[in-house]
């Protein structure tokens, strides 16, 4: 459950990450004139929809005792590290 609760943690951050930037440009868009069509609003429902169940992976590990694991500390800082150096790589491949 640790393992879990590590991975979904790095994953809501990423898919946050992600809507923030989408938002972002939507509002910079329609700031300039553009209309943004249903493509890209429905684009952002789906980002949200997947983050929202990745998130209640988080809430099921963390209801099962996630934080028992030991050394709770050391393993989820670790599995996180992996996580992102995953997401990082992922970016630029």
């Amino acid at each position: 459950m640790a393992c879990t609760e590590a991975v979904e943690t790095e994953i809501g951050e990423h898919y946050n990450n992600q809507i923030r930037a989408l938002l972002e440009m939507f509002e910079q868009w329609e700031a300039e004139g553009y209309e943004v069509g249903d493509e890209f609003r429905d684009l952002i429902s789906t980002l949200r929809r997947i983050r929202d169940e990745e998130l209640e992976h988080l809430d099921h590990a963390v209801e099962h005792d996630a934080k028992e694991a030991r050394p709770y500390w050391l393993l989820t800082s670790i599995i996180r590290a992996g996580c992102r150096g995953a997401i990082w790589t992922s970016e630029r491949v």
